[in-house]
């Protein structure tokens, strides 16, 4: 525990409300004037310098996709960056509903004529959480053409969204349709969320073998053990067996996830020390570095594990 000092800071999330929360590096209430210049930097649009478009999908339903993802998202924020998760769902709202966010008027935008929409009516549909993570959710069902949006809308959103962000997070589901090749062609790294049983293992093999042939960018894994017994072979065998890097093997944290909800914060601000938020913690580190090409905190990761190891084999006297 000792070395996680580099990934968390000294943030008394539990004596903050949702108005009052501050940016994460803050250590002091800022002032009249630097909300205002964060805002303005929160919102500035950098057309020649577009974010990184990160996909979260599960194998299947319930394996807590948008709690990964969302846990990632702040992570990221934590470490300094602008983020903005986008949530594109048949029935989309459950990370405003995590957050205790009032939601923004991106259900009525998706129903709106593509010639109508403009840059403002999109940023009427972007919240904004007290940590500095910008939420943004739409309905992948128009109610009132019956049908599903279309691929130009999703161009409109990536195209609006991704210079206001340093990392757009997509949370989508995984279905052989065109609004889900669309997505995927525009992320710049995806990764899939599983558990370890059978079935589903099975699932996501069939489904990661076809993506692999298909999308030019690499595919990460993120398995979520919910029965608390490791994996037969842990996650090099899963790695072998479905030909991509497993980044982080979360564990089940039944408690911190109802405690989670229940003060509308995420594993990794309400219980940043806890065993699944270094986990996430990890995850973000490994991603980062491969879309920035920067191993540092790799290393650094790395080098503090073999001392854990160096310390156990010279302690006689055990734990």
């Amino acid at each position: 525990m000792a070395d996680t000092d580099s990934h968390t800071q000294s943030i008394n999330w539990n004596a903050l409300d949702e108005d009052s929360l501050s940016a994460p590096e803050a250590s002091t209430p800022p002032s009249h004037e630097d909300k205002q210049e964060q805002d303005d930097t929160a919102t500035d649009r950098r057309p020649d310098q577009p974010g990184k478009v990160i996909g979260f999908a599960g194998v299947k339903g319930g394996l807590g996709t948008t709690t990964v993802a969302l846990n990632l998202a702040m992570t990221i924020v934590q470490a300094g960056h602008r983020v903005i998760y986008l949530e594109l769902s048949s029935h989309p709202g459950t990370v405003a509903s995590y957050l205790n966010l009032t939601p923004g008027s991106s259900d009525q935008l998706s129903e709106i004529e593509f010639s109508s929409m403009n840059d403002a009516s999109l940023s009427k549909s972007l919240v904004r959480h007290g940590s500095g993570l910008e939420t943004v959710f739409f309905s992948l069902w128009s109610k009132i053409h019956r049908s599903y949006i279309s691929s130009e809308f999703l161009k409109f959103l990536f195209r609006e969204l991704t210079p206001r962000a340093d990392y757009l997070i997509v949370d989508f589901p995984l279905e052989s349709s065109p609004i889900t090749w669309c997505i995927l062609e525009h992320c710049h790294l995806m990764n899939v969320i599983l558990d370890t049983d059978r079935v589903c293992l099975e699932t996501a093999h069939d489904q990661i073998s076809f993506l692999t042939k298909e999308l030019p960018v690499p595919i990460y894994l993120t398995v979520v053990n919910r029965t608390g017994m490791p994996p037969t072979d842990g996650l090099k065998g899963i790695q072998a067996q479905l030909g991509c890097q497993a980044v982080a093997l979360i564990s089940s944290a039944t408690e911190l996830c109802f405690t989670a909800v229940t003060k509308n914060l995420p594993i990794v601000c309400n219980n940043p020390n806890s065993v699944p938020a270094l986990q996430f913690f990890q995850m973000r580190d490994h991603i980062l570095a491969y879309l920035t090409g920067d191993t540092t905190s790799l290393q650094q990761d790395r080098r503090a594990k073999d001392r854990r190891k160096q310390n156990r084999r010279t302690n006689k006297d055990g734990w």
